[in-house]
């Protein structure tokens, strides 16, 4: 009697072996997991036996409510190729799968498992996207109440059985082996017929009378093991981190964790794959599962969106409970919930702003700019705006450390007519005399630079450079002792200037969206100091004559800040550079330029997190 047929009908997971599939497999759709939002429940997969090896893969789907208690395992596994699609019979209807996942489904079918699965991809209804998020939320606890998580490599491996045979390790452990150390592990050894073969410990020996060296074939099969594309994925950290008990499958072989370790130690001299995973499992409880050092420490992982590099590590995190997560969200919300969760739990010092915001855009998005124009929040002209932030309480404020490097004593033609215009360039040869008499050599050679690099880029590299973005947040600057008292008297003048300047007729919504699409060339004064090393550059359209520009350590652009001398108001009015940032490629230069300032002419700043990722941008 075959091994399925000879297992207990009565067992509770048990399941009717059906005498045929359906004639006309219906399309499957999955029914509703209990709508209760107080209510946690699961899909679990079980597998039904089967009288012949070539019976079709045949399923069902039971509902079970966590309050159940109900026993399980969970697979942990790769998806796979998109491309290659293998058929099931999942409730009566035809169900495709992937070629990897149909495989371990064959492999536990023939072992005759009767204990539910829950697997990604049939328990969930991937196409439900609130249903998605919900599971998703759920996850780290379906892992940790799985009785235990099977961890599935594949089938190619059985290709080694052939050659390879159970040894207990007492045949097998090198010399000065305490054995009772090794008793605790169970390693199995299982056919395809079902039966399984256990001892205090076994290990991996080619044929009889394999001493501690280890066959060619063995290292051969241990090396690829380690190797396999599935230590890659990042979803494992969380499946495998959460597990109370874990059993690896390979081909027809089967052998619970610790086993599984000490084999690849022995046969293995590389620390990555599962032995790095290992080493995450026992620091588990050190305090070094945080957010952020998940983040970085895993920074490679490997998932199919981009979403997953954070959700595929909130569950394991020891300070991510009530992490926002939904699919429904584009990246760049995603990187902002990211960055207001750990700005509301305290968990972002200023001096960590920056570099992870950086880090966390580069997970999601990448080193490009990204959908840029998501972050964007273009100027309205209403100083009492419902989206203004004046609580700087609020957990969509981020607090900065910014050098003032001087205040915009003129604004100049746009990129675009710099080049296109005579007159225009004349206009802005005369501002620069009028205004650097004293350092006219350097302001001319500053601005042949800047010439010479706008004439050699492109104008779409132009474009990008400056973003005319105004921040949501608005705070005030104490009335005394604040690093602006040294330039009040320059903004109130160039401010006059400015005014007094404008035509009289308002310029039309469009008109001003046009302009707001070019940069614009501006002059800075420093008036703590009598000589201004920082000239000239480019900023955005929004850029007036009284504003300050200043640099946040580890960013090359500057940010542009509107001040209101009146309210002692601070609000950031899009981005600038320098003629210098141009040529700037590497950002301890930057760095370098900062210990140019005194203590005196810094400002603290308060932003959004829109404005953060600008910044990045």
């Amino acid at each position: 009697m075959a091994a399925n047929q000879s297992r207990r009908r009565t067992d509770l997971d048990s399941v009717p072996t059906t005498d045929s599939g359906p004639q006309n497999p219906k399309v499957f759709a999955h029914q509703p997991l209990d709508l209760d939002p107080n209510t946690d429940s699961v899909r679990l997969v079980l597998i039904e036996p089967s009288i012949d090896l070539n019976d079709p893969l045949s399923c069902r789907l039971i509902h079970v409510k966590f309050a159940e208690r109900r026993k399980f395992k969970a697979l942990s596994y790769m998806w796979g190729n998109d491309d290659v699609k293998e058929k099931i019979i999942l409730d009566g209807a035809e169900f495709y799968i992937k070629q990897n996942l149909w495989d371990a489904l064959d492999c536990l079918r023939s072992s005759g498992n009767q204990m539910p699965f829950w697997i990604d991809a049939i328990c969930i209804n991937q196409h439900d996207i609130p249903e998605r998020n919900k599971q998703l939320a759920m996850m780290k606890w379906i892992y940790f109440r799985a009785d235990t998580v099977v961890i599935w490599l594949g089938k190619k491996y059985s290709r080694y059985e052939p050659c390879i045979k159970a040894q207990t390790a007492q045949d097998v452990a090198p010399q000065g082996t305490d054995q009772d150390e090794l008793s605790e592990s169970v390693v199995a050894s299982e056919t395809t017929t079902g039966s399984r073969q256990t001892s205090k410990t076994l290990a991996l020996g080619l044929n009889e009378g394999v001493g501690v060296k280890a066959s060619n074939k063995e290292r051969e099969m241990v090396s690829e093991l380690c190797t396999d594309g599935y230590w890659n994925r990042l979803w494992i950290i969380q499946e495998i981190g959460r597990a109370r008990q874990k059993e690896v499958r390979f081909g027809n072989l089967a052998m619970d964790w610790n086993a599984f370790i000490e084999i690849v130690t022995l046969h293995n001299g590389s620390s990555e794959g599962p032995l790095r995973l290992n080493r995450l499992l026992q620091e588990k409880y050190s305090g070094s599962h945080t957010l952020r050092k998940l983040l970085q420490d895993h920074r490679a992982a490997l998932c199919k969106e981009p979403s997953d590099k954070i959700y595929g590590l909130v569950g394991l995190a020891a300070d991510a409970v009530g992490f926002p997560m939904d699919y429904r969200k584009s990246l760049i919300e995603i990187w902002k919930d990211t960055m207001e969760f750990m700005n509301r739990r305290g968990l972002l010092p200023e001096s960590d702003v920056i570099p992870f915001g950086g880090l966390v855009k580069s997970l999601l998005i990448g080193t490009n700019l990204g959908p840029l124009e998501q972050a964007l929040q273009p100027y309205e002209p209403r100083p009492n705006s419902a989206l203004t932030i004046e609580n700087l309480d609020s957990p969509r404020v981020f607090q900065l450390h910014a050098y003032i490097v001087g205040c915009i004593i003129a604004v100049g033609p746009s990129n675009v007519e710099i080049i296109s215009s005579s007159h225009k360039a004349e206009q802005w040869a005369a501002a620069i005399q009028q205004n650097f008499r004293e350092e006219l050599g350097k302001a001319h050679h500053e601005n042949d630079i800047l010439m010479d690099t706008i004439l050699e880029s492109e104008e779409e590299r132009l474009a990008s450079t400056c973003f005319s973005h105004v921040s949501n947040v608005r705070w005030k600057y104490p009335p005394y002792g604040s690093v602006l008292e040294a330039y009040s008297d320059t903004i109130r003048n160039r401010k006059a200037i400015y005014v007094s300047s404008q035509p009289t007729n308002q310029t039309s919504p469009d008109d001003a969206l046009l302009a707001a699409r070019n940069s614009h060339l501006f002059l800075i004064k420093n008036c703590y100091r009598d000589v201004t090393p920082w000239k000239m550059g480019i900023a955005s359209s929004l850029a007036q004559p009284g504003d300050l520009v200043c640099w946040v350590r580890g960013v090359e652009k500057a940010l542009v800040l509107r001040v209101t001398l009146l309210e002692r108001t601070l609000q950031v009015f899009g981005t600038a550079l320098f003629t210098e940032d141009f040529a700037l490629t590497n950002q301890a230069r930057h760095a370098s330029r900062l210990t140019w300032f005194k203590k005196n002419e810094t400002l603290g700043l308060q932003v959004d997190s829109a404005t953060i990722y600008v910044l990045l941008a």
